[in-house]
């Protein structure tokens, strides 16, 4: 049964579904950085200004739209890489019923491994213990929120998906794997 989660703000979080390596809700992987913003507009979802939305958008950098908050980065060749949404405010994404963010990281944890044991698969954990799939282009990050910790997942396209749980050899950006 999927968790109901709001944002920590007391709004409630938008629901997203993952496509393993096709697509974060409406954000489909190896899409341009215009495509991206044409994306979320499609949601009805205003930034507080135009010069704002495009101010955010840049690799890399952490997207704030309607006070939904997602970190967007792209490959050489500009294309959706890699999204990680933010454990207090961002939108709940799920995976087969799995509610990802925002949630105690033990509880998405378990829920995870059972769905990749179901599928034949294994869990790789980080160095810091962050559970991930290789298989899905998905590695679950904690954030701290406050005094407590949160989940915090990252999405990668099908070209990342290699080793994504391992800080040292991952093509995520070391912005990630700070400690929140």
């Amino acid at each position: 049964m999927p968790v109901r989660c709001e944002a920590l703000g007391g709004g409630e979080r938008q629901s997203w579904e993952l496509v393993p390596f096709r697509s974060v809700g409406p954000l489909r992987f190896g899409a341009s950085r215009l495509d991206v913003e044409d994306a979320l507009r499609g949601l009805a979802l205003a930034a507080s200004s135009s010069e704002d939305f495009h101010a955010f958008v840049p690799a890399g950098r952490r997207l704030t739209l309607a006070g939904y908050f997602l970190s967007c980065y792209y490959d050489e060749g500009g294309g959706l890489a890699c999204v990680a949404v933010d454990a207090r405010e961002g939108p709940q994404v799920s995976l087969a019923g799995i509610a990802l963010v925002g949630r105690v990281p033990s509880e998405v944890e378990e829920e995870f491994a059972d769905h990749l044991e179901a599928a034949g698969q294994v869990v790789v954990f980080s160095q810091r213990s962050d559970p991930s799939s290789a298989d899905l282009g998905l590695v679950i990050r904690a954030q701290r929120v406050g005094d407590v910790v949160l989940s915090r997942p990252v999405f990668v396209c099908r070209e990342w998906a290699d080793r994504c749980g391992d800080i040292g050899a991952s093509r995520i950006p070391a912005a990630e794997w700070r400690t929140w």
